[in-house]
């Protein structure tokens, strides 16, 4: 495919042109099938095509070096129709009417069944234009996955109207608190009573919907004074279990980590970060073992509701908060270290206290997250205070 060599005798702009675009057109044939494993790798439904693409990538790249050596050669011809052939076949599954119907008759039963749904429509059955909009806003969301598309997905097509944070004296337990960059984010989430949820599988398939469910949650129950049990609550924790269990797997098993969205999970969310602040906003510059033992006291309140596991004590939620707390702060008041080294002999961390105790058998899997807001609700109640430390205004 050379023409006369650029820079050479005879050679018009397009000849010198050529060569550049064509390398440009070559790397992206490279480029698009690590886009595609990119993208299939936080969907489910195509992640198995994920490793063809990636070899399909790697044998593209091999083949051009292949071509570029021998660009004048008797091979080059084929090397060349290769490097373009196999990344049309990687990517071929993922066109339009590739699984199942062609194209057009795709297209054509698509027009069909959207007159029948207008029809319905004006007859007063079927599915409600605000149930189709809603649906299509889900659909654009997993097309096009963003943060601030989900949330405008899950406020029904508008902006959230942001919560309230209260406002605390500098440097008090209730500054500290609600300063957090986890409460920033709960309070810009969209509310819950009201929203319009994704469908199972809609939350599923979209990792930013994970994120801003988990922040709605922290929202619900810090800001806008709801509890676990509250329906609407409820909705969203059955929504996002099936999630929960598939991120507790994937810390059962190092090997999967790789595998991993890069998107925050829930239980990253709120055990790791949301969880581990409010603690420290709580501990302050109080030894932990007075914490601790504050602690135990609230969360055994905090627990005492009909059903509750007899695994499940504020002994143990404490000890998991104050267990995981190092690997995020720096403990330096007198007696820490003898604490964490009581607290060490009898159990590990794993940095995130509600995956710890899924570990431990204190809680089943489902509960993570119940349980999770439950003592989240807990510290908030115990921060609401102008005293520096909390034990100060627990007295």
């Amino acid at each position: 495919m050379l023409l006369n060599a650029p820079g050479g005798p005879g050679a018009s702009w397009y000849s010198n042109a050529h060569d550049p675009i064509s390398g440009l057109i070559y790397a992206s044939l490279i480029l698009a099938q690590l886009a595609l494993a990119r993208r299939f790798r936080r969907d489910p439904r195509w992640r198995p095509w994920r490793p063809w693409l990636l070899a399909g990538a790697a044998a593209t790249g091999l083949i051009l070096i292949a071509y570029a050596a021998a660009v004048t050669g008797p091979a080059a011809a084929i090397l060349q129709r290769a490097a373009v052939t196999l990344p049309q076949a990687a990517v071929a599954p993922s066109r339009p009417g590739s699984c199942g119907a062609p194209a057009d008759s795709v297209r054509s039963d698509s027009v069909g069944k959207a007159s029948r749904k207008k029809g319905q429509r004006r007859q007063g059955i079927g599915q409600s234009r605000a149930d189709f909009e809603l649906r299509h806003s889900f659909a654009r969301l997993e097309a096009n996955p963003s943060p601030a598309l989900a949330a405008h997905a899950w406020s029904g097509g508008s902006k959230p109207e942001p919560a309230a944070i209260p406002t605390w004296p500098d440097d008090s337990a209730g500054d500290r608190f609600f300063s957090t960059r986890g409460i920033a984010d709960a309070a810009g989430a969209p509310a819950i009573v009201g929203a319009t949820l994704p469908l199972a599988r809609e939350m599923a398939a979209i990792p930013e919907l994970w994120v801003v469910a988990a922040s709605a949650l922290v929202r619900a129950v810090v800001l806008d004074g709801l509890t676990v049990y509250h329906p609407a609550v409820s909705a969203v924790i059955a929504l996002l279990e099936p999630v929960v269990k598939q991120e507790l797997a994937y810390y059962a098993d190092e090997t999967t980590w790789d595998e991993y969205p890069e998107s925050d999970v829930p239980l990253r969310l709120l055990g790791d970060e949301v969880l581990m602040d409010a603690t420290w906003a709580i501990a302050g510059d109080d030894s932990l073992a007075s914490v601790l033992a504050l602690l135990e006291r609230r969360l055994d309140t905090a627990f005492d509701t009909p059903g509750r596991p007899a695994s499940l004590t504020g002994r143990a939620a404490a000890e998991a908060l104050i267990r995981a707390f190092p690997d995020h702060f720096e403990c330096r008041a007198p007696g820490d270290e003898a604490c964490l080294e009581r607290l060490r002999a009898t159990g590990r961390t794993s940095s995130n206290p509600l995956c710890d105790l899924v570990r431990d058998k204190v809680i089943a899997p489902e509960d993570a997250l119940p349980v999770g807001l439950t003592i989240l609700a807990a510290l908030a109640d115990l921060a609401r205070t102008s005293a520096f430390s909390v034990l100060d205004a627990s007295t």
